[in-house]
């Protein structure tokens, strides 16, 4: 679609193909020497073919077309929900809020800052400080691909900040590099955790841009250890008695007891399976004014005042039958040596600082990239124009005559669009 709409000589534009406007960053990857009222920012330069040698069945790329390409960031505004914008003066956001030093970053919204190996959050719409905000940890597993594996007597296993570094700063988007170590046991068994251990180092790119309302952690390590399970987690000032979730359309409330201890629990008995403090999600979880953004990560877990996201599930069987929280085999005890996981792993994710739902949908969408840039000649155009923000599209698709919407009412009201009504928290389809 990008070959077909595309212009080399056209107008740089931006697809915005969220519910919500857009207002952000958007990269761009051009030979071209873009005008000045972009401000855009150069972060990077490499070889390459242009769009119009590739994008052109009638040119045959040779090797004197390969030339520097430049990848370029822009600070743009006022992008509207489901739209094609030709990119002026007018969304172009000149203010820069981002500032960031060896041991913090922040702009207008949100700070991070390390204070004798502890992690430190202020939310600068509320001031509220977060102190010893997050801990990286881990615990032994000896469960299955159905259910954690609680060990009698374990004991949590904290990760060290041992180190702290700028590793991007252009004015635009900010990167401070965080790096952990901590000890983990090579295995474990019911009867324990291994004493050899392997020194697992994670670095964690925190990585704040110029107006954004969220920050985003990119987390990077080897795994070479077996049967365990390795989260982060958020400390809160208060106990979490509910967490609001996306789930498979809208949200969802689950009700949680925060002292629930499954360790005092095992083994569970012959029949049984031990409830869990955890619960899946889409895309977020909150929890008091905290929002989790992941992207692929979907389970988290409820601890007294902390809100844990896993990284990490290493487990090599789909059904142990010495499963200490469930009392009766799932199924056969087969194993499957890949569900440990070892290697390179990476994980992404964000927070945010709001309990208000729709913001959270907004957030949600800005985190999973929601822009495609290009240079074409079509002019500015909408493609559906919803003035109600709690109806979320969710899919289009080309129907035998019109086009088939799948929409859906996250307020507590009944919505009209475009003729039909939409009851309160429903999805329906509609033709148009």
């Amino acid at each position: 679609v990008l070959r077909d709409i595309s212009s080399p000589n056209g107008c740089l534009s931006v697809i915005n193909l969220s519910n919500f406007e857009y207002n952000g960053l958007i990269k761009i990857r051009t030979d071209k020497r873009l005008p000045e009222f972009l401000h855009a920012v150069k972060v990077k330069t490499y070889q390459d073919f242009t769009d119009n040698k590739l994008y052109d069945i009638n040119q045959i790329p040779i090797t004197e077309d390969w030339t520097n390409i430049n990848e370029y960031l822009i600070d743009v505004k006022n992008l509207k929900p489901f739209s094609l914008t030709n990119i002026t003066e007018k969304n172009i956001n000149k203010e820069r809020n981002i500032k960031i030093t060896n041991n913090s970053v922040e702009n207008s919204f949100i700070k991070l800052e390390v204070k004798t190996g502890k992690i430190n959050i202020t939310d600068k719409k509320t001031g509220e400080v977060y102190k010893d905000f997050i801990i990286i940890s881990d615990r032994a597993d000896i469960g299955d691909s159905y259910n954690f594996g609680a060990l009698k007597s374990d004991k949590l296993l904290s990760a060290k900040l041992i180190k702290t570094y700028i590793k991007e700063n252009n004015g635009l988007n900010a990167v401070l590099e965080l790096i952990y170590e901590i000890e983990i046991p090579k295995n474990s068994t019911i009867k324990g955790r291994y004493k050899t251990k392997d020194k697992c180092k994670l670095n964690i790119d925190v990585i704040l841009q110029n107006n954004s309302e969220f920050i985003e952690f990119n987390a990077k390590w080897k795994n070479k250890c077996k049967n365990h399970i390795l989260q982060i987690g958020f400390n809160l000032k208060e106990k979490i008695y509910k967490t609001i979730t996306e789930d498979m359309f809208g949200t969802i409330e689950r009700r949680f007891n925060p002292d629930y201890d499954i360790y005092k629990d095992i083994p569970a008995e012959r029949g049984k399976e031990l409830k869990p403090n955890t619960a899946p999600m889409q895309r977020f979880v909150n929890a008091y004014n905290l929002t989790l953004f992941t992207k692929g990560l979907s389970e988290y877990e409820v601890n007294k005042n902390t809100l844990n996201l896993t990284l990490l599930r290493s487990t090599g069987i789909i059904s142990n039958p010495y499963n200490p929280t469930r009392g009766t085999p799932a199924g056969p005890p087969i194993p499957t040596p890949k569900l440990q996981l070892s290697g390179n792993i990476s994980a992404n994710f964000a927070i945010a600082f709001t309990s208000d739902e729709n913001k959270m949908f907004a957030i949600a969408e800005n985190f999973y990239n929601p822009c495609i840039t290009l240079f074409t000649d079509i002019n500015d155009s909408q493609f559906i124009k919803n003035k109600n923000e709690k109806l979320l599209i969710y899919a289009v698709k080309k129907a035998e005559k019109g086009l088939l919407y799948r929409a859906y009412n996250c307020s507590d009201k009944t919505i009209n669009f475009c003729g039909e009504k939409i009851l309160p928290k429903t999805i329906k389809n509609l033709l148009i």
